[in-house]
């Protein structure tokens, strides 16, 4: 994974806030998670042309479909960014566009949380 998309995804790690109604993560998950960001590889990438969003796998294998279900939430411009977790594994970043214009993946020091 490049480094800006570790940082942002180190950023969300650290600092974003669980979705509404999602499993919130504790100190130790995310201590957790960004032991293992090293480890972390871009599996695919979304094609839907407007955004930047892409799946990520840790030492080339994707996320368990079973286990708890993290979602960090954060905004950046005009999109919503979202860090899965899926069994303890972090598994993709999303950033959704507000509208059907494209977005570029946000710096670190775009998001609000």
């Amino acid at each position: 994974m490049d480094g800006r998309r570790r940082d942002l995804v180190a950023a969300m790690i650290m600092h974003a806030p669980p979705l509404a109604g999602a499993s919130a993560p504790d100190a130790a998950d995310r201590r957790l998670w960004l032991d293992v960001l090293g480890r972390l590889r871009v599996g695919e990438e979304c094609g839907c042309g407007i955004c930047p969003s892409f799946t990520l796998e840790l030492d080339g294998r994707p996320a368990p479909q079973a286990g708890r279900r993290h979602i960090l939430v954060a905004s950046a411009g005009r999109a919503l960014v979202l860090l899965t977790v899926e069994g303890g594994v972090v598994s993709g970043l999303e950033v959704a566009p507000g509208g059907d214009e494209a977005v570029d993946l946000p710096e670190v020091t775009e998001l609000t949380f």
